[in-house]
């Protein structure tokens, strides 16, 4: 009976599949998309790189020392892509999307330097929610605007303390002097800072969030396969049922099919998304095996979800929410480090921070890990929840 069942299941899958492909294929490229945009900011060789706008009197002295520190240190110059923008213009780049930031120095500037009370240079960030972008550009503002107040600190410092000493004739050289130790001290570059690459849980930032995307797309499969694991399935459960079919039997045959079909959709899309993906991004061949875990784990979760929700509504609603909740608690959207350590602590070994943990450690080319192990784990709970919530509805316990 398993064996008709099962292939029952397998043209159904047949019938199924290409309605759910083509969700799934939606679903992907709008992800694909989301993920373009975010890994358009790096380059060829994988770093982050941030547009700058900047705005003011572009022919004040101490707006070009802003500009040329920007522009000529290796470490800025690596990372930032400065412009400048005409100010009439320049929110709405930076609304568009087009600038991660945009640096405004007010007018008269140069005049609260010299009278000892400088202005602020106002960094503006864009009205969309905060990214790494517009973080990393804020610091690095903060940065820049700090060497130019403690640069004028200095010529001023220097220039009180020779007067106090009656060296007033020497403050012309001083001041020479002072202003070619700040020039050699910009020229060095490798003096102002040391820029490091920190990887984020054992992965560049790139691969870190291709393993994201891939995730929540895992997530949101089971609402593309409801044709497969909803709908007109009742009769076929009865009359299987009255054959001898259990609960058990009956989802050890669905659960093969469906973890099957989606092994094999996932490896497929992953194949196929490497091949649009820079070199640098695309993951290697150790990849693959580690989606079978990330099926192991979701897809019983999906089945569950099926069982314990008669509407699709219901089903739909529940995977998106765990999917949004989840996917945003285990780090798919920001990492984790942003959060508190107990709170990525907590959260890391549940389902969803366990498929994500195993899709970055094969990313780096680990061998299965604990993450691995705890994707069999859950998803051997969820199987035999799924178990249960089918005998309860069945009143039986029918194997």
């Amino acid at each position: 009976m398993k064996k008709r069942y099962l292939i029952l299941l397998l043209k159904r899958l047949l019938r199924r599949a290409p309605a759910a492909a083509a969700v799934g294929i939606t679903v992907a490229l709008a992800l694909s998309l989301a993920a373009s945009a975010a890994l358009s900011s790096y380059e060829e060789s994988g770093l982050l790189k941030v547009r700058v706008g900047l705005c003011g009197d572009l022919d004040d002295p101490y707006v070009k020392l802003v500009e040329f520190t920007l522009q000529n240190v290796d470490e800025f110059r690596e990372y930032v892509i400065l412009e400048q923008v005409d100010p009439d213009k320049a929110y709405s780049l930076l609304d568009s999307g087009y600038l991660d930031g945009l640096i405004v120095v007010p007018e008269g500037f140069v005049e609260s330097i010299i009278a000892r009370d400088p202005l602020e240079v106002m960094f503006v960030m864009p009205s969309r929610p905060a990214n790494l972008q517009s973080a990393f550009t804020y610091e690095l503002v903060r940065t820049v605007e700090g060497l130019v107040r403690q640069t004028q600190d200095g010529i001023y410092g220097i220039q009180d303390l020779a007067r106090s000493l009656g060296k007033g004739e020497d403050v012309p050289h001083i001041t020479d002097k002072i202003m070619d130790a700040y020039s050699a001290l910009i020229l060095s570059r490798d003096l102002i800072f040391d820029a490091r690459q920190i990887p984020v849980e054992g992965v560049g930032l790139a691969g870190y969030y291709f393993c994201a995307v891939f995730t929540f797309f895992a997530l949101l499969w089971g609402v593309a396969c409801y044709g497969f694991l909803g709908g007109d399935r009742e009769e076929l459960k009865r009359l299987i049922a009255a054959r001898g079919a259990g609960p058990l039997s009956q989802l050890l045959c669905e659960g093969a099919v469906y973890t099957g079909f989606s092994v094999l959709f996932f490896v497929l899309c992953a194949a196929v998304s490497s091949a649009f993906l820079p070199e640098s991004v695309s993951p290697g061949a150790g990849f693959y095996p580690a989606l079978i875990f990330v099926c192991l784990c979701l897809c019983p979760i999906q089945i569950f979800l099926y069982e314990i929700f008669d509407s699709p509504l219901g089903s739909a609603l529940s995977q998106l929410l765990i999917a949004l909740f989840g996917g945003f608690v285990s780090g798919l959207f920001y990492p984790s480090w942003f959060f508190d350590p107990g709170v990525a602590a907590f959260f890391s070994p549940l389902p969803v921070g366990s498929a994500f943990g195993a899709l970055r450690e094969a990313y780096c080319g680990s061998t299965p890990g604990i993450p691995a192990l705890l994707c069999a784990v859950w998803g051997a709970a969820f199987f035999t929840l799924a178990v249960a919530a089918r005998r309860l509805k069945a009143g039986g316990d029918g194997a």
